[in-house]
């Protein structure tokens, strides 16, 4: 292990303490020069971080009422079940509705006929459907008595013909409730990581032998509370884009460019991101090598022997190549 000092001056002249020197570590190859207050910073950050995605988290998967899904999971299964659609003939049957409405001057529906002759072939539910089909299915939502829906719904929701259909409703809660299992354990352990940083001997240790141990364990834990904060996030974005795209047909036939700018575009940026981030760290460490290494050549000749033995940097090299 070795150090290197930040110079600076106390109140009384003196170095600057403990906390601030920099000392040399290794983190997935890459050196690492940090301080406990980087350290410190850097594990705080990341509770901080956490607390915030899982404060909108959890706002949102709490936001739902009983009738939210009530139109993405009707949409569904008129579209995907033909058990559900003769359910639903009965059902308007039973409530005296006039199938055959008038559009407007031009256009009449026999919107029963168009039910009974619909082929689930026609279109998938996932992105958008048939013109048609979607003005049946507006029709028929606004009159249809929800509480038997739901009724029915309930009766066959192990049944593969209809209850395990309802793919939007489900994979909602699937996703908010992974992000927020998922932020909650990284929350846990970036409170654990700082109370265990902040206890133990490492503010005081002037050597960084001691934050140099911790870090072994602390700094790869910490990192990975961030990946972790990046994948909820997605899982986050995922489930609010659902929420927000059942509300409206439009809205959903708007979804394949939302998921092509999530998937197409905002996971490879971020991807960039971090890789130019790290790549960053790699030019900082060989231009610092570079130039000791040059200034030593100059000075006192080439060859590792010939650098400046006063030099905390180059001390580092020397130990490290």
């Amino acid at each position: 292990m070795d150090s290197i000092w930040k110079r600076g001056k106390g109140k009384e002249g003196d170095d600057v303490g403990a906390a601030e020197r920099k000392h040399f570590m290794q983190l997935c190859g890459l050196r690492v020069f940090m301080s406990y207050d980087d350290m410190n910073n850097l594990v705080a950050t990341s509770s901080v971080v956490t607390a915030l995605i899982l404060s909108f988290s959890i706002a949102l998967a709490t936001v739902p009422e009983r009738e939210t899904f009530d139109w993405p999971n009707w949409r569904e299964v008129m579209y995907d079940s033909e058990k559900f659609r003769d359910f639903a003939i009965f059902t308007l049957e039973q409530e005296n509705y006039n199938f055959t409405v008038q559009l407007d001057r031009d256009l009449v529906i026999d919107t029963r006929a168009f039910i009974e002759d619909f082929e689930e072939s026609v279109a998938g539910v996932g992105f958008g459907g048939t013109d048609e089909m979607e003005m049946v299915l507006e029709l028929w939502f606004a009159v249809f008595p929800f509480d038997r829906a739901r009724a029915y719904l309930a009766r066959f929701a192990d049944s593969s013909e209809v209850g395990q259909r309802l793919s939007t409703s489900r994979n909602f809660y699937y996703f908010t409730s992974a992000a927020n299992t998922l932020l909650v354990s990284a929350l846990v352990g970036g409170i654990a990581l700082y109370i265990s940083l902040c206890i133990s001997p490492c503010q005081f240790d002037d050597s960084g032998s001691a934050l140099v141990a911790w870090s072994r364990a602390g700094l790869p834990i910490t990192f990975m509370i961030y990946v972790i904060n990046i994948i909820a996030l997605i899982l986050f974005l995922t489930a609010i884009s659902a929420y927000v795209a059942t509300s409206d047909q439009h809205l959903l036939e708007a979804t394949p460019f939302n998921w092509f700018m999530l998937v197409g575009l905002a996971v490879p940026l971020g991807t960039l991101y971090v890789s130019l981030s790290i790549f960053s760290v790699y030019l900082a460490q060989t231009t610092v090598t570079s130039k000791v290494k040059a200034n030593a050549e100059l000075e006192q000749g080439p060859g590792e022997a010939g650098m400046p033995q006063n030099d905390p940097a180059a001390a580092v090299i020397r130990a490290h190549g």
